[in-house]
């Protein structure tokens, strides 16, 4: 618990800061500010995917708010793609780059390269097992995976009892933040007695469901399906529906996809981990803004492990304007 107000404390307080320096700074000190930044923003994942979009919508609006030349690739979930991507970053020199530390391995060497040739860099989403002590990135901002696991575990405990087994799905399986996760849900439940499989669903929503479903219908013993990512997250509440399973299986992920938050509202889903994106690529863009701005260093941000159930999911679809919540 004290941990978590932590997290809370420091998160509150570095967007405070930045709501203060946004509104309050001199125009004397914003003339000073570096002209034409470049930040290179490489993205893991599938451009179109609402979690990795929310994230680009805060890097954008950070980007416009300052006019920086924000730079943004799609490596499509592929390791080879990100890591080409982050060399073609450093060799076009830009004033920063933030990037997905997706395998604790694949990144050490380049990053450290960056760094190097003066290039700052700083980590978003995902992040070394290690953190700073596995990959030289001069900061990490995003919720602490390992955390998180705990807490939708925690959370999903009141539905389940010893000897009970639940599937934990996953759309990319060896990533760190899939292995991340499923340890702190595993940590949690196995303490409890209750056991868990991930199963490796791939991001394709039509596979997704398919191979979900197959594995409820030959494991039908299983009292609980957690995904450890927005799109798991959301079909799961799809194969209960479809397989009638609701009172009989309960579920619960990651992340606020509007199909996740549609199924909370039917009943479907019980709670989800809200990591809040577009606070992970708004306040990743503003410190290289405060960078360059006042030689702030870079900071760690845990951008949150809030939950979201049936007691405040109608305050968040109500939310305005979409892609923010």
């Amino acid at each position: 618990m004290k941990k978590l107000l932590l997290g809370i404390v420091v998160l509150v307080l570095s967007i405070s800061m930045v709501v203060a320096f946004s509104l309050c700074a001199p125009k004397a000190a914003e003339a000073e500010a570096k002209e034409d930044i470049s930040i290179y923003f490489l993205v893991m994942g599938m451009a179109g995917d609402p979690y990795h979009e929310t994230i680009v919508k805060g890097a954008r609006k950070a980007a416009d708010m300052h006019g920086i030349d924000l730079n943004v690739f799609y490596a499509e979930a592929d390791i080879k793609t990100q890591v080409d991507q982050l060399e073609s970053a450093i060799v076009a020199a830009p004033d920063g780059i933030c990037f997905y530390l997706s395998n604790p391995e694949a990144f050490d060497e380049p990053v450290q390269r960056a760094i190097d040739a003066g290039i700052p860099i700083v980590a978003l989403s995902l992040d070394d097992p290690e953190g700073a002590a596995g990959n030289p990135r001069l900061a990490y901002i995003g919720p602490e995976l390992l955390e998180s696991g705990r807490i939708i575990a925690r959370r999903m405990l009141q539905y389940f009892e010893k000897g009970d087994h639940v599937l934990v799905t996953a759309e990319y399986a060896g990533m760190v933040y899939a292995t991340l996760r499923y340890q702190g849900i595993e940590e949690v439940l196995s303490a409890e007695g209750i056991t868990t499989e991930m199963l490796d669903c791939t991001h394709e929503r039509s596979e997704i469901i398919s191979r979900t479903s197959t594995y409820m219908i030959g494991n039908p013993e299983t009292k609980g399906i957690i995904g450890v990512g927005a799109l798991v997250t959301a079909d799961a509440g799809r194969v209960i529906k479809d397989l009638d399973l609701k009172g009989k299986v309960y579920a619960g992920g990651f992340d606020l996809n509007e199909d996740t938050l549609n199924w909370i509202k039917e009943g479907y889903i019980e709670a989800t981990v809200d990591a809040q994106p577009f606070l992970i690529g708004y306040l990743s863009v503003q410190q290289f803004y405060f960078h360059y701005w006042a030689g702030f260093n870079f900071m760690n941000i845990d951008t949150g492990t809030g939950i979201v159930d049936e007691e405040n999911v109608e305050k968040v679809l109500e939310f305005p304007e979409p892609m923010i919540r």
